[in-house]
């Protein structure tokens, strides 16, 4: 709990919501939010900017988040926060812009027109569909990290992949790089960043991998929770390490390898379990 008397804004705003108390306006402004540039709803504060505090206990907040992802789609999950002024317990629910629009509450869309909420009409809803398919989700910013949490190491070997595989001009500016490649905008790192180059582990990458000796007997198990770039690698060490290889001798002074299973074929399944994975929904990749 925080406590400050500066922290509360003077007046409701595009992205500023006063409310006296946690009830379905809340989640509508939180949608609203969302489909704009995000906000934050002050709970415990009356329409005119009077601090009155709100009644919480134990299991409020979480209470408020859960039913906050149920009844939206796609769920949101915000950040929320308590803030004492002097006797009074002021709750802040805050959400960032969301990647996937239009977000709906119980069938509803809504849009943030200066302080106030609007329902979204047929062809807004139609528009903001098409955006998201002209954009992706990976491309947004990163409201949980940013440029500290990336690896630099792993920064220069992507460029060092890049410029190997491309026709342009070599780039040797770091900085520079991740810019062009919209990997980081306006000094914030995006999704995409974060995934291809992120310094510790994270659980939004966790793939979970297993050797079976029978449908339920594990003889050998890890779970990854890395950068893109390296569980590619570490997936299919895990394979090889699993699979038969023969040699085979020829007229050839070097025998040949001749693998279980085509490592071109793997390489491109795994490729393709990792590119293609939904990173903004919670679930790990599995292989068995």
């Amino acid at each position: 709990m925080k406590g400050t008397n500066n922290i509360l804004p003077k007046a409701e705003s595009d992205t500023i919501e006063f409310k006296s108390t946690f009830n379905a306006e809340v989640i509508e402004t939180l949608v609203a939010f969302s489909n704009a540039k995000g906000g934050s709803v002050y709970l415990g504060i009356s329409n005119d900017a009077t601090v009155i505090g709100v009644q919480i206990n134990d299991e409020s907040l979480q209470n408020w988040v859960n039913e906050i992802k149920n009844k939206t789609s796609p769920a949101l999950i915000p950040d929320i926060e308590t803030v004492k002024l002097i006797d009074r317990v002021i709750v802040v629910i805050s959400i960032p812009e969301f990647p996937i629009k239009p977000v709906a509450v119980r069938g509803k869309y809504y849009k943030r027109v200066n302080s106030s909420n609007h329902l979204l009409s047929l062809n807004e809803i139609l528009n903001l569909h098409i955006k998201t398919f002209n954009s992706s989700w990976d491309y947004y910013i990163d409201a949980n990290h940013n440029v500290s949490d990336i690896s630099e190491p792993k920064a220069e070997r992507l460029m060092q992949m890049f410029n190997r595989n491309s026709d342009v001009n070599i780039e040797t500016n770091l900085f520079a790089f991740l810019s062009k490649q919209e990997l980081i905008r306006d000094n914030q790192l995006t999704y995409a960043g974060f995934l291809l180059m992120m310094k510790d582990n994270a659980a939004i990458s966790t793939i979970e991998l297993g050797h079976f000796q029978d449908a339920i007997t594990i003889k050998d198990g890890t779970t990854l929770s890395t950068d893109l770039i390296s569980e590619v690698e570490e997936v299919l060490a895990f394979i090889r390490k699993h699979i038969s290889k023969e040699y085979i001798i020829t007229a050839n002074p070097a025998r040949e390898e001749r693998w279980q299973y085509p490592l071109e074929a793997l390489r491109e399944i795994v490729m393709n379990m990792i590119v293609h994975r939904d990173y903004s929904h919670h679930g790990d990749s599995v292989v068995k």
